[in-house]
């Protein structure tokens, strides 16, 4: 059995030395047991907040090796994937490109 892969929506924030916050960008966070990587190219807050189950599953698609690896896993294993915390079943049209 493979491990639960969860995509979450993240706010990334940039932390000076002092505590500080500098910076502040948008994206999710992908991960199962034994691994995790993200994406913080999405544009806006809002944009994060407006994006559907479907088109944050693209996002991670599209994110790196480690991001198609668990998507074609999760496919293969006919095991959904959570998204916000809530499974999503993969068809397997949605990964034909992995």
């Amino acid at each position: 059995m493979s491990n639960t892969i969860s995509i979450e929506r993240t706010v990334f924030q940039t932390m000076e030395k002092d505590g500080s916050i500098s910076g502040e960008t948008y994206g999710i966070r992908i991960f199962d047991d034994n691994a995790v990587t993200y994406n913080n190219n999405v544009p806006t807050r809002d944009a994060l907040k407006e994006m559907s189950a479907d088109e944050l599953i693209q996002l991670a698609r599209e994110t790196d090796d480690i991001a198609t690896d668990m998507l074609w896993s999760a496919r293969e294993n006919g095991q959904p994937v959570y998204v916000d915390g809530e499974a999503v079943e993969l068809e397997p049209s949605s990964t034909n490109s992995l």
